[in-house]
């Protein structure tokens, strides 16, 4: 390539023909057959760009590729066209009319063969001019660094892979509402040095806000149905990957189940005495498709069984038993029951026992309870009937020395009536007939 000056009083807007001279030497050549038209006015102006632009190795990365990849130029001049060269040259020109946008911006595409990227950026010389009316600016540099893509999948620990449809594919979690599930992070593997991973909720196929979260998050449980999340992991390093743009899967699909209801327990607050003959604990579950879970007599406690419990009485005291509605896994909230263990009929006074009287026994409706006058001036006598299971029928506090007691709401049996003034106590066994 041969660069001449011309002259800056060479006549303008002319035909000219070039002849090459050797200084210092007869020779000429011959007339150029291409004829040179010298036009008027300046060079036009330099657009610019940043320094430096990355594209992304989209190929295998053991493989050589041929790249093509988006460069930005700005400060363009209307109708102008666009050069791009690198090392070797003129590598692309493009028209007036392709990639320009309202700001008058173009983003023109390098094509060229790379050099094997193997996880390793590859950078690129670059060169833009532009030129009006045959005129061309001088140019601006640019260099273009290929950045391998990072390859890194995510992979879920739980589960068995599943297609759910035609978009998603991944694992299942399936909980109860408002379970309190441990943070997403426990749920896939962890990445190598230098990469994390983030997700987002996708609701219907779409991401939920758009959001892209990293692992401290915990799923909601408070609401009912299904919600999917997506993973891809990213580079931490910033410009040294092509991170993935979308959530390629696999997925999680949580699905949150509801609870069902509360059993119901007629009977929450039951008596019986020290030693005495206990039956099992009774409830009605919520639907038919509902088995119930039994706990005792510490209701805190996560053993269970699906056998109702029977009350020890071996002890005097009070003890918390508790039964829930189990369906699909889920477990409703535990409904306690009171067990009172009182001591055993034999310990009584017997100097109380001598002044109380009960009548008729046995009895078809009523029977009336008489207290010595004088006991109870010190202080009033509590009175309760219960059944054979501890399960308290009646109460009653009083003062009066003769007290009615009806039995017409109650079936035939064998009930205990407890009279207790004071710290002390005694029981008359009662019949129903």
């Amino acid at each position: 390539m041969i660069i001449a000056r011309l002259p800056v009083d060479i006549p303008t807007n002319q035909l000219y023909q070039v002849r090459i001279s050797v200084a210092g030497s007869p020779m000429i050549s011959a007339v150029s057959p291409t004829k040179v038209s010298i036009k008027t006015g300046p060079k036009p102006i330099v657009p610019t760009c940043d320094s430096i632009q990355y594209g992304c190795q989209f190929a295998e990365p053991t493989q050589p590729s041929t790249i093509t990849s988006s460069l930005s130029v700005r400060g363009l001049i209307s109708n102008s066209e666009i050069y791009l060269y690198d090392d070797n040259g003129l590598n692309t020109r493009w028209t007036p009319s392709r990639y320009i946008d309202n700001m008058g911006n173009k983003s023109p595409y390098a094509s060229f063969s790379a050099e094997n990227v193997n996880g390793n950026p590859y950078t690129k010389n670059f060169y833009f001019t532009q030129s009006v009316d045959g005129c061309e600016s001088d140019k601006v540099p640019t260099k273009l660094k290929i950045l391998p893509i990072n390859r890194n999948g995510v992979k879920l620990i739980i589960g068995t892979y599943v297609q759910y449809d035609s978009n998603f594919y991944g694992s299942k979690l399936s909980v109860c509402q408002y379970d309190k599930l441990d943070s997403i992070s426990t749920y896939y593997v962890a990445l190598p040095a230098g990469f994390v991973v983030s997700h987002s909720r996708i609701t219907g196929g779409l991401y939920a806000g758009g959001k892209s979260v990293l692992g401290s998050y915990v799923p909601p449980t408070d609401s009912l149905g299904e919600t999917y999340y997506g993973f891809r992991s990213y580079a931490i390093e910033p410009m040294t990957y092509c991170n993935p743009q979308r959530y390629s899967g696999p997925f999680l699909k949580i699905i949150v189940n509801p609870n069902p209801q509360k059993p119901q327990v007629l009977t929450p607050a039951i008596t019986y005495f020290q030693t005495q003959t206990a039956v099992a604990l009774s409830a009605t579950a919520s639907n038919t498709a509902t088995t119930l879970r039994w706990y005792g007599p510490d209701a805190t406690g996560s053993q269970s069984t699906t056998i109702a419990s029977v009350p020890a009485t071996d002890k005097p005291g009070t003890f918390t038993y508790a039964v829930s509605s189990v369906l699909n896994g889920c477990e409703s909230e535990r409904v306690p029951m009171i067990v009172t263990v009182l001591a055993p009929l034999a310990v009584e006074d017997p100097a109380l026992a001598d002044l109380i009287t009960v009548y008729p026994v046995p009895t078809a409706a009523f029977i009336t309870v008489t207290i010595d006058a004088a006991l109870l001036k010190a202080a009033p006598a509590a009175l309760q009937l219960t059944d054979a299971t501890g399960r308290v029928l009646w109460q009653h506090e009083t003062r009066e020395s003769k007290t009615p007691v009806s039995l017409q709401n109650v079936g035939t049996g064998v009930y205990f009536l407890r009279v207790k003034i004071g710290e002390k106590q005694a029981v008359r066994r009662v019949m129903k007939l």
